[in-house]
């Protein structure tokens, strides 16, 4: 990888991070708008109109009720002295005193609650609240539209949200990532800041990426990789003894290199033999992880196996034209559609060495997950 990948997928991991960051604020703002319009609806409906008996009663609530306390004490002192209250005659006095009392505070919120003034300031306020009332109903339509629309609104960004989470992934270094991926993210990035979902959603749906598989899922495909190669020592055709023509297998291994991340690499040159490389380089590829684009991984063991089957058809069989032709490529296709890219001919094989996304992968490498990274 160059300076100028290493760069621009440095530039592309802060992209995908501000997009996060984008979609973060983008749903706690609807989230607070759905907030604020539910609470303005439960304020309308908790509002009614007023007229002159509720005014009446609200206003002379607190003397009303009193006076009806007082007038309920004396009756509870007559009833528990007796003879209506003769026989406790102090007790009876002072409550009978508060209930005096109580009368003259009524009697006198009464007439203020009566006068001219409070009667025109009354009429006044009754038919402003009343015409708020009216108005804020009026509102309803339209704030019960909104809350509509950003409920809808917040779950095409919650469905966008889930959607678009492995893209945010592979574009942190975390998976293959398709040439146009960086032009058609920003794309997306430019929607979603001029808070233009449905832009952006488009361009979600042209982005080819895949994100690079779990540690387990890469284990498991390398202990299915080793028991193929364990199973080829075992009978020694094909590519045990292949290790002994060096020049070829010298070759082999040269035209490898490219394919290998630096640690493999490294590894492999280990080896001062070409007979040992040549048992080396196999092993080390049974971890998809070992090579930069991981889904030769596919392709390099489709192969393996498929000559290990001509290894072995030539040993039992008599060699014809019809073997190194007909057999051999339905063999091929075979274990190329059954491990690799579902290609029309193995000779297909080549042109996606490098151009092969989540589109071309819909055979056993897709459901393996395996793409280039």
């Amino acid at each position: 990888m160059t300076a100028n990948h290493i760069a621009d997928r440095r530039n592309l991991t802060k992209l995908a991070s501000h997009v996060d960051a984008i979609l973060t604020d983008m749903t706690e703002k609807i989230a607070e708008k759905i907030s604020s319009l539910n609470n303005e609806i439960k304020d309308i409906d908790t509002l009614s109109p007023t007229n002159e008996a509720e005014e009446r009663a609200k206003a002379l609530s607190a003397t009303q009720t009193q006076l009806e306390g007082t007038e309920q004490q004396l009756l509870q002192v007559k009833k528990d002295a007796g003879w209506g209250g003769l026989l406790a005659p102090v007790q009876t006095w002072r409550t009978y005193k508060d209930v005096r009392r109580a009368k003259g505070e009524h009697a006198r919120a009464t007439e203020k609650f009566e006068s001219p003034e409070e009667r025109a300031k009354r009429t006044s306020r009754v038919s402003e609240h009343n015409q708020n009332v009216v108005r804020e109903r009026d509102r309803l339509p339209g704030l019960e539209q909104d809350l509509g629309e950003s409920e809808r609104e917040s779950t095409d960004l919650t469905n966008f949200r889930q959607q678009v989470a492995e893209a945010i992934t592979a574009a942190r270094a975390d998976g293959w990532i398709a040439p146009n991926f960086p032009e058609k993210f920003q794309a997306m990035a430019q929607h979603l800041e001029a808070d233009k979902l449905a832009e952006a959603t488009g361009c979600l749906s042209e982005l080819k990426f895949q994100c690079t598989p779990s540690t387990q899922t890469y284990e498991s495909w390398c202990q299915e990789a080793t028991q193929i190669l364990e199973k080829a020592y075992e009978d020694y055709r094909g590519f045990t003894p292949a290790g002994a023509y060096t020049e070829i297998a010298g070759r082999s291994i040269a035209l490898a290199h490219p394919t290998l991340r630096d640690h493999s690499l490294k590894l492999l040159k280990k080896s001062t033999h070409t007979a040992d490389q040549w048992q080396m380089l196999t092993a080390i590829l049974t971890d998809p992880r070992s090579l930069r684009t991981d889904v030769l991984w596919a392709v390099y063991w489709s192969m393996f196996q498929c000559s290990q089957w001509l290894a072995k058809a030539l040993a039992q069989a008599e060699v014809n034209e019809d073997l190194f032709t007909g057999k051999v490529t339905a063999e091929l296709d075979r274990w190329l559609s059954a491990w690799g890219p579902s290609v029309s001919s193995s000779s297909d094989i080549l042109p996606y060495a490098r151009t092969w996304g989540p589109s071309k992968l819909p055979g056993r490498a897709r459901k393996r997950g395996l793409a280039p990274t």
